[in-house]
């Protein structure tokens, strides 16, 4: 809802510029923001669990989509009151791309993949993480420094 929606369902007379005031973040009352924040969630998962929509909903939609836009269905024509199948079957490119899209986004394939310190040593192999680790041990002085030449071979 909005502010006004929520104002004339709760049936106060507040104006709505003090409303507005209660959420901005200038107010300084964290107490009526992080409430407001409650009620809302609250009321979400109230929709969700009345309408039974939720992520697994959303995703057979989504694959359904896809799956009729790449031709898993045949083109259908009312004839007399009776669905029959055209024998044609049609691409709809777009309609798919769009579904496989917003599936990537539903189980977050398109994220930035987070990068930590270290991460830039995962993609060697044991062999050359080894190579490397005994190279640094020599240089500080922890192996001799025949030992380069051993974890080489």
């Amino acid at each position: 809802m909005s502010i006004d929606e929520a104002i004339l369902a709760s049936g106060n007379s507040i104006k709505i510029t003090t409303a507005r005031g209660w959420e901005s973040a200038a107010s300084g009352n964290a107490l009526i923001k992080r409430r407001i924040n409650e009620l809302s969630e609250i009321a979400q998962k109230n929709a969700i669990l009345r309408t039974g929509l939720n992520r697994e909903w959303v995703i057979s939609r989504l694959m359904r989509v896809v799956e009729r836009c790449m031709q898993a269905e045949p083109v259908v024509k009312l004839i007399d009151g009776d669905l029959v199948e055209t024998g044609e079957y049609q691409f709809d490119s777009r309609g798919a791309n769009t579904a496989l899209k917003a599936l990537g986004e539903v189980i977050g394939l398109f994220r930035p993949v987070e990068t930590k310190p270290g991460d830039e040593f995962a993609h060697l192999s044991d062999a050359e993480l080894k190579r490397i680790a005994t190279e640094l041990a020599s240089q500080i002085g922890l192996l001799p420094e025949k030992n380069i030449i051993d974890a080489n071979e």
